[in-house]
C-alpha cells in the first residue's frame, strides 16, 4: 500500500502543466519610432487606435495601473499594466476577459529602424477552454487587426 502511495505521489509530481504558447505579430510603419510612440505609448491610447475599442479607462489601484477596455460590441477587458524597462515598450497582464486564455501576458513595443519603425506586438499565455491552435489564431488575429491599423494610419499621415 505505501508503494502505491508514493507511485502516486510520484506520478502527481512529474505530471506536466500546460505550456504557455507565444504569437508575436509585427508591422513597419512609416514613420520615425518616436513619433508612433507618442501616438501608441500611453496606456490607454490603444482607445484611439485600435479598431474596434469604444471606451478606455485607466485607474490605479493598490500601486498598480489597470485599463477597463469596452469593445464597440459590449465586451470587457481589464488589463495591469507590467513593466519592461524599455524606452518605447510596455506590458500588460489581461486580469479578465471573454477571451479562453489564461496567464496571459503581452508587450507592445516600437523598434526604431531610421526612417521607419517596427511596431511588434508579442504575447505569451495558456489556452484555457478552446483548443490552443484556436486561440493562437484569435490573439495573432487579435493583434494584426491593431498593426494594420497603425500602417494605414501612419501611412496616411505622410
Amino acid at each position: 500500500m505505501f508503494a502505491r502511495y508514493l507511485l502516486a505521489v510520484a506520478g502527481v509530481a512529474i505530471a506536466v502543466p500546460a505550456l504557455a504558447v507565444q504569437v508575436t505579430r509585427e508591422v513597419e510603419v512609416h514613420a520615425a519610432a518616436a513619433e508612433v510612440w507618442k501616438s501608441i505609448g500611453s496606456f490607454c491610447a490603444i482607445g484611439d487606435w485600435y479598431p474596434g475599442i469604444a471606451s478606455c479607462t485607466e485607474t490605479v489601484k493598490d500601486g498598480a495601473t489597470y485599463r477597463k477596455l469596452v469593445t464597440s460590441d459590449g465586451a470587457e477587458f481589464l488589463e495591469k499594466y507590467v513593466e519592461t524597462y524599455s524606452d518605447m515598450a510596455y506590458g500588460y497582464a489581461i486580469i479578465e476577459s471573454p477571451l479562453p486564455v489564461k496567464n496571459y501576458e503581452a508587450t507592445l513595443k516600437v523598434k526604431d529602424l531610421g526612417e521607419t519603425s517596427l511596431v511588434e506586438w508579442t504575447g505569451t499565455f495558456e489556452a484555457d477552454g478552446a483548443p490552443e491552435k484556436d486561440v493562437v489564431e484569435t490573439v495573432g488575429d487579435i493583434f494584426q487587426v491593431g498593426l494594420d491599423a497603425l500602417k494605414v494610419q501612419f501611412a496616411t499621415t505622410h
